[in-house]
């Protein structure tokens, strides 16, 4: 078990957002005030039990962050800093808050016979990413309440040998439920706009895996076959949409050597 807890905390930043030259060498710089209040708690959990031939356990695991940014109460005012140096302050642009946390359950277990393993993991979790506020900064469209519940799953059954060739074939799961407000059709779209490539209804996949282990050489190889249905390729540089469902869309290759 492991768990921490990091107390608010409350820091006065004076950002420099312009340094401006003036006559004889002389420099005005200008600084924006805000005040940045934080803080962070997370927690983690494993209970397993292992015998002869099989493992079982669960794991829990949680975390929030949250910070909060607000202008500083100096929005104007100059003063000789230096020798060749003034120093103003400006108003500070942005006004907001945001704060993020998950909640997640996982059970795994494991069967071993012989030369044949079964391995498998699931995990359930509740995620939310909010961000909101009188001035948002530049790089956010608007504000957004983002929350999800997202199952992820694997199994993976190996025949297994201390040298030779092993194999493996393995199955793959997330499927996501976005929630919050639906505007046009969509839901949850302030998030959406925000993010537009970080949200997908599901993703499901078979992996073949074939190898061979040496002492001091491993090779593996790997060829995924997608069940999601979607329209995006992983094959081809760059990767690509498609008019029809990509199923083959990844694979792989691994070398590794080792040597005293």
């Amino acid at each position: 078990m492991t768990a921490g807890l990091q107390r608010r905390s409350r820091a006065r930043v004076d950002e420099t957002v312009a340094r401006i030259p003036g006559h004889a060498g002389y420099v005005t710089e200008h600084l924006a005030s805000f005040y940045n209040k934080e803080a962070v708690r997370y927690l983690g959990v494993l209970l397993e039990y292992a015998g002869s031939f099989f493992t079982l356990g669960a794991t829990y695991r949680g975390s929030y962050g949250a910070v909060t940014r607000t202008p500083g109460a100096d929005s104007t005012g100059c003063w000789e800093a230096a020798s060749g140096l003034g120093r103003c302050y400006v108003p500070y642009p942005y006004d907001f808050q945001t704060r993020e946390y998950t909640s997640a359950f996982g059970l795994h277990g494991a069967l071993r016979w012989r030369r044949l393993e079964l391995r498998t993991e699931w995990i359930r979790a509740i995620n939310a990413d909010r961000l909101g506020g009188t001035t948002l900064p530049e790089a956010y469209v608007m504000p957004y309440d983002f929350r999800e519940r997202r199952l992820t799953g694997k199994t993976r059954l190996s025949y297994l040998a201390p040298t030779g060739f092993w194999g493996a074939l393995e199955f793959n799961l997330e499927d996501r439920n976005v929630r919050g407000p639906r505007q046009a059709g969509t839901i949850n779209l302030p998030f959406r706009r925000n993010f537009p490539d970080q949200v997908v209804p599901f993703n499901r996949r078979f992996t073949l895996l074939l190898g061979y282990r040496r002492p001091a050489l491993e090779l593996t190889v790997g060829v995924s076959y997608d069940q999601d249905g979607d329209l995006y390729s992983g094959w081809g540089i760059p990767s690509q949409w498609r008019s029809k469902p990509a199923r083959f869309d990844g694979g792989f290759f691994r070398l590794q050597l080792t040597w005293p």
